[in-house]
């Protein structure tokens, strides 16, 4: 299978993508209520927490990817790997997926965001991001996310529910909060193409906040 046989696969249907923040931790509880309750197609990111059931598991980051080899973390049950054609083959060799796919896309920033038929154009900056694009050519009809903190929204402690370091690969604040403005660029562009998308957890990007949602269902 390649990945323009995913286009509209699952269109009418409503997504949730599943990011390694640190927030995801307090809310565990809430997201797997919200997603029996709502029958939702869900694609995680790098780390995701293994409690969640997963449809499609995508990696874009050949160190995140090395170390979750180590781990046997790359596929956690029977879900869809999708790799970003960036991912170097012995990582994908390693990690012994059982079903994956290849996503051709761009990340160029400046990009205009399109679909061709074939390859993902844009600028996309990280796996979060791209999985928002990709639920959207799967045929989302909404498109909700968890985990998609920031990489400086936790002043201190840890960004990301695997880490114990302070701030991403023990990055500084000042790297990170840059970071964060680039991401927020990419998501102001997404929303502009078109794409609708709602953050149910604690975020640095509060535009797409809306924190009554998850806050609804129960603990």
């Amino acid at each position: 299978m390649k990945f323009k046989d995913l286009i509209k696969r699952h269109n009418g249907k409503d997504f949730l993508i599943i990011g390694a923040g640190n927030t995801v931790l307090y809310n565990i509880s809430k997201i797997k209520f919200f997603i029996d309750k709502n029958d939702l197609i869900c694609i995680g990111c790098n780390f995701t927490y293994t409690e969640f059931k997963l449809d499609y598991h995508i990696w874009t980051n050949n160190g995140r990817i090395k170390e979750a080899n180590e781990n046997n973390l790359v596929q956690l049950n029977n879900e869809i790997v999708l790799f970003g054609e960036r991912v170097k083959s012995d990582n994908i060799l390693k990690s012994n997926a059982k079903k994956f796919i290849i996503v051709p896309y761009n990340d160029k920033e400046g990009e205009k965001i399109e679909f061709d038929g074939t390859r993902i154009k844009g600028f996309y900056r990280t796996s979060g991001n791209l999985s928002i694009m990709i639920s959207h050519l799967l045929g989302a009809k909404n498109i909700y996310i968890v985990g998609m903190d920031g990489h400086s929204f936790h002043y201190k402690g840890c960004q990301h529910w695997y880490s114990s370091k302070e701030y991403t690969d023990g990055r500084g604040f000042n790297y990170c909060r840059d970071l964060d403005n680039k991401v927020y660029e990419c998501l102001n562009n997404l929303h502009k193409y078109g794409i609708n998308f709602k953050i149910l957890t604690p975020t640095y990007f509060e535009k797409y906040y809306k924190k009554e949602i998850l806050n609804g269902c129960i603990d």
